[in-house]
């Protein structure tokens, strides 16, 4: 699945309008039960962003976190921070069964940030 295909699908079942800015995707990674996320640190800078959301895939599932900018400015410390050339990140490997942040200091839970589909 590709993030296109996961966005339309994240909306029908999370009845949220997605936006290819504030949206990230990834699969399982195929040698580490976790999910590999990176995130500019223009984005979680900006205030004009003030939801991050990443759509996880696992199989024919798509899980959906919701994550305020204000927090990951607050707590940028405790994630891991990549800084290359011109490219400053905050990477995310989350543990597929825990969903815990497994790079930074901080060791985060990101399942605090779930969201639910909501009842039919």
């Amino acid at each position: 699945m590709k993030k296109s295909e996961a966005m339309r699908k994240a909306s029908v079942i999370y009845g949220v309008d997605f936006q290819s800015s504030n949206t990230h995707f990834s699969k399982i990674n195929k040698s580490l039960p976790v999910w590999w996320l990176e995130v500019s640190l223009k984005k979680v800078n900006s205030t004009k962003i003030q939801n991050l959301f990443f759509l996880l895939e696992d199989g024919d599932s798509i899980h959906l976190l919701n994550i305020p900018t204000k927090f990951l400015r607050k707590n940028k410390s405790g994630f891991y921070t990549r800084k290359d050339n011109d490219k400053d990140h905050i990477c995310f490997r989350i543990d597929v069964k825990s969903y815990r942040e497994l790079m930074g200091t901080k060791r985060q839970m990101m399942k605090e940030f779930m969201v639910l589909p909501p009842s039919a």
